[in-house]
């Protein structure tokens, strides 16, 4: 059996577990019959009989394991969202210019690198790298596991993110969240704002803006949770916030949508691939009372929305299916061992 080395700079490696994309893509590699091995230690890629392929999330943390990996001999395969490669989300140029560098340097180490949305794989073609090597395979969630059972929906908005950093909560939106939430209690004041996701710097700089705005009795950080937690909460949601500067993919939001929500986006990066129809695109996502506005007069007709619900339930069950992902990388696999 083939063995794969999972590779994430992660600091705690229960992510591997609680986190929806990386437990996913190690079941892939499973199904496909590989042994897998998931770290978050450059070390372990120092054993040279350990392993014979690494799968490494995220280009610029990985060119260190994938120079390592390529100097003896194995295979490297890269994938997950590119964020560090939007013009848009990198303001100064000298930012955007040292990410496309390494980004370039680590497609020169990989065998194949698994891009995740359409917006990504522009951002790539206009870094100026080689895209012989790139394929577009969407990420995917087990929507049995999401669709919405029928339950009846509590009065409830979430978002789901890993709040570690301030600067990961700010370009996911949490705070933009936090003020639209504020200005929309004021009108209906029956709703609880749930923000699901591992807490740190990020979820106590949220916290102080939530206090800030006296709507802290109003908002819930449920921390790190289990994925069945995860699945029942956003089954019981009737909204879903994703107002990011940029989104190399929206997996989470995707996950919101299989289980019945209606999901206001920003429509930044593959949130423009997942989310039309049935999204709600929010085109200013700094303008906190309109938003609040909108998803007032939404709230208020929120009986005339079942049908568009229903059709976001059916849409990932056809296109973000489990399979869908793991043809792809099985074939992708297949090419680079044979």
């Amino acid at each position: 059996m083939k063995k794969i080395l999972f590779y994430a700079s992660v600091r705690d490696r229960n992510l591997f577990q609680t986190m929806g994309f990386y437990a996913t893509d190690i079941k892939i590699l499973e199904d496909c019959g590989y042994d897998v091995t998931p770290t978050n230690r450059i070390s372990d890629f120092l054993k040279y009989g350990s392993y014979d392929i690494v799968l490494i999330y995220f280009w610029t943390k990985g060119l260190l394991p994938a120079i390592v990996a390529k100097s003896l001999g194995k295979k490297v395969l890269f994938t997950g969202g590119i964020d560090a490669l939007d013009r848009g989300f990198n303001r100064r140029a000298l930012d955007y210019t040292v990410k496309k560098w390494l980004f370039r340097a680590c497609a020169a180490f990989s065998d194949a690198n698994i891009i995740v949305s359409r917006s990504d794989l522009a951002n790539v073609r206009q870094a100026g790298v080689d895209v012989s090597s790139v394929q577009l395979v969407p990420h995917v969630i087990d929507v049995d596991r999401y669709a919405h059972d029928g339950r009846q929906k509590k009065d409830l908005i979430t978002t789901v993110a890993w709040m570690g950093t301030k600067e990961n909560v700010q370009r996911k939106g949490l705070d933009r969240l936090l003020r639209v939430f504020g200005e929309f209690v004021k009108k209906d004041n029956r709703y609880t704002l749930m923000l699901i996701g591992p807490g740190g710097e990020g979820s106590d700089y949220l916290a102080r803006v939530a206090s800030e705005l006296d709507i802290a009795s109003r908002v819930v950080f449920t921390g790190e949770v289990t994925e069945e937690d995860k699945i029942r909460m956003l089954q019981d949601s009737k909204y879903y916030f994703q107002l990011s500067a940029y989104e190399g993919f929206g997996i989470s939001a995707i996950e919101a949508l299989a289980a019945g929500n209606l999901v206001f986006h920003s429509a930044r990066g593959g949130l423009s691939d997942s989310m039309p129809p049935e999204g709600i695109e929010v085109t200013d996502i700094d303008n906190f009372p309109k938003i609040a506005e909108t998803l007032a007069k939404v709230n208020q007709n929120y009986g005339d929305y079942q049908d568009r619900i229903s059709s976001g339930v059916r849409r990932m069950r056809e296109q973000y299916a489990y399979c869908v992902r793991k043809e792809r990388i099985e074939a992708i696999l297949y090419s680079l061992v044979s």
